[in-house]
């Protein structure tokens, strides 16, 4: 079921990525296609606190801590969802929220990987995982946005900025 459904203007929904590694956040951002837009790559907790406020407010950070080419750049429409990697703790993704929280104009899900479950098994050889990897987290991040964007059944429907683990 395409996400586009439960936008106002089928047009795709705008995340931000923020992982370690831009070869793996390279891949989720391309996993989540065509429905769901990845604007932007961040790659450290200091450079989210940073750059998240600017990016909520819909324009481009003035600085970035880490310059890549993933995601389109395009800010003029508002992050709808911080899609977190398993490098990043809980306390680490709630700093992230409290350097922007009241910015946003829409609610914002930030999903992270459930800490209860542990990280799937690395190369032995120390090299990055493979592309199963970021196939796996888009599709478990897809599912939980589609939920999300559902609403919350005991509320009336309403879409909340929350935590949501995948």
């Amino acid at each position: 079921m395409p996400l586009t459904q439960y936008t106002e203007t089928n047009a795709p929904l705008p995340v931000v990525i923020i992982g370690k590694r831009v070869e793996i956040g390279s891949a989720v951002a391309e996993g989540l296609l065509p429905d769901i837009e990845t604007i932007h790559f961040i790659q450290s907790l200091e450079a989210a606190c940073a750059e998240l406020p600017h990016i909520f407010a819909g324009h481009a950070p003035p600085e970035v801590s880490l310059p890549n080419n993933v995601g389109t750049h395009k800010y003029e429409r508002q992050s709808r969802a911080v899609i977190i990697g398993r490098a990043f703790l809980v306390e680490e993704v709630e700093e992230m929220r409290a350097s922007c929280a009241g910015i946003a104009k829409e609610p914002v899900a930030w999903l992270l990987n459930d800490p209860s479950v542990g990280p799937p098994p690395l190369p032995v050889d120390g090299a990055l995982p493979g592309p199963e990897y970021a196939l796996k987290a888009a599709v478990l991040a897809r599912e939980v946005l589609a939920q999300w964007l559902g609403g919350d059944a005991s509320d009336g429907g309403k879409v909340k900025d929350q935590v949501l683990f995948y």
